[in-house]
């Protein structure tokens, strides 16, 4: 199961993804909602998620300040920006902030089931790679434990 941080301050943007989501990829569950940058940073004190959809202008902190904190934290977490403006220069910011994608709005649902299948591909490859280097790291140190004393095993 994989788990979606959504952060618009339009509460009908929140409720549609809350909706639209799970019946798009049952795979994805709905971690929480936040009306704003600053809420969802607080959220993430105590919370985790696999990946955050925001709107890119909200008051008090926009979705681009949001990606950029959340990337100073962790550069592999996983963020869509969701925006109403088709605009080159926010779609060039965002690629600054190292975005997994950019929707527009309305948000159609073919695109954001494409969105979500694209990120739990990247996250399986992440996991994937993530869980052979750590049996590797603990063969090894097996390996080395089976050694007699004093034996570097080369």
């Amino acid at each position: 199961m994989y788990r979606v941080l959504l952060v618009d301050d339009e509460s009908l943007t929140l409720d549609y993804l809350k909706m639209a989501i799970p019946k798009q990829d049952p795979d994805w569950e709905i971690a929480g909602a936040c009306l704003d940058g600053i809420q969802a940073l607080e959220w993430f004190e105590s919370h985790s998620a696999d990946l955050v959809l925001t709107d890119i202008k909200m008051p008090e902190m926009s979705g681009l300040e949001l990606c950029e904190r959340l990337h100073r934290r962790n550069p592999e977490q996983k963020i869509v920006i969701l925006s109403g403006h088709d605009e080159f220069k926010f779609a060039q910011q965002a690629i600054q902030c190292s975005v997994a994608d950019y929707l527009l709005k309305p948000i159609s649902l073919t695109e954001l089931k494409a969105v979500l299948q694209k990120i739990k591909s990247s996250l399986q490859t992440e996991r994937a790679r993530n869980w052979h280097t750590t049996a590797c790291w603990r063969c090894r140190r097996t390996e080395k434990s089976r050694l007699p004393p004093g034996s570097s095993g080369r």
